[in-house]
């Protein structure tokens, strides 16, 4: 009984087209006929050639019209894609990378006399471009399911948008766990997910990896582990279970190479996470007393960060 309610609160509060506003701007549909195609380049990558076809089925419901996805240089059309398939002297500032993460996301999207330019640093900041138009438009995600999906129509469709936007938080991220593990990623729960986050544009510039991982360490060195069973936590006078003792300097040591060996494997990875295991049994031995409470111990062992020419792990 309370969703119903649940929807009209959402939807009275976040419809933001002023009825003024569509008759302002160029001209992107009108009578169920579209005025100007989805221009992408001929170099696209499969994810922005996804990320036009989703565009062109959003514009369609909100027009009723159809748009065709075409390539071109993109002189005209609505112009999808990044920088680099379609260079701007003028976005270069706009769209740079700072501090090799800040700015992987950043768009701009441009209202010109014969085309809408929405533009990204990177294909995913294509992807965000295209769903901010959407929602400027009207649209809306609330939850992963159609009925939370709010789609204007708009017979008369046109757009009049200059903005250029970056986040300023580099990773974002809601997450639960109601059917996330089951099927891999093409089961439905995990596309729908993976679709409604895209949507909302919650992303990451910076990949974070926080996930418990002092078990992996002990399982991927365990003959190690047998002869130094003082790497283990001390529980009631036991070295036992998947924590870590910390204030061991050897396990300290190890812990650094495993971190390293991580990320020579997975040169992709911008970080390897560094959190104990889950559960308790934490070590009670009197050398980690002394660093303080558990939180204290962990922070010992920070997050590890790739770089090219640089690793740091304290």
């Amino acid at each position: 009984m309370a969703r119903p309610l649940a929807c009209l609160l959402i939807l009275a509060s976040c419809w933001p087209v002023a009825a003024e506003e569509l008759d302002q701007g160029l001209l992107l549909a009108e009578e169920k006929r579209a005025s100007l195609p989805i221009v992408i380049s001929p170099q696209a990558s499969a994810a922005t050639k996804a990320v036009a076809a989703e565009l062109a089925g959003y514009l369609g419901k909100i027009t009723g019209a159809a748009f065709d996805v075409t390539t071109g240089d993109g002189s005209s059309g609505i112009v999808l894609g990044t920088l680099a398939e379609f260079p701007d002297p003028e976005l270069e500032k706009l769209l740079e990378v700072r501090d090799r993460f800040d700015g992987k996301e950043a768009f701009v999207i441009r209202t010109d006399a014969d085309r809408l330019r929405l533009i990204g640093a990177t294909d995913l900041a294509v992807s965000h471009a295209a769903f901010s138009l959407l929602e400027s438009l009207g649209c809306r995600w609330f939850f992963q399911a159609p009925e939370w999906e709010v789609v204007p129509s708009i017979p008369k469709l046109r757009a009049d948008l200059n903005r250029d936007e970056r986040p300023a938080v580099l990773a974002r991220r809601i997450w639960w766990g109601g059917g996330m593990f089951q099927g891999g990623p093409d089961a439905p729960p995990v596309r729908d997910y993976a679709a409604w986050a895209r949507h909302n544009r919650m992303a990451q510039s910076f990949s974070v990896q926080c996930f418990h991982v002092w078990q992996f360490i002990i399982s991927d060195n365990h003959a190690l582990f047998e002869q130094r069973p003082e790497y283990r936590a001390l529980v009631d006078g036991k070295r036992q279970g998947e924590q870590l003792c910390i204030s061991n300097e050897g396990l300290r040591e190890l812990v650094v190479r495993w971190a390293l060996d991580y990320l020579q494997k997975n040169p992709g990875a911008d970080m390897v996470s560094m959190e104990l295991s889950d559960g308790g049994g934490h070590c009670q031995c009197a050398e980690c007393v002394k660093l303080g409470t558990v939180s204290d111990r962990v922070f010992l062992l920070e997050p590890v960060m790739n770089s090219s020419d640089q690793f740091c792990v304290l």
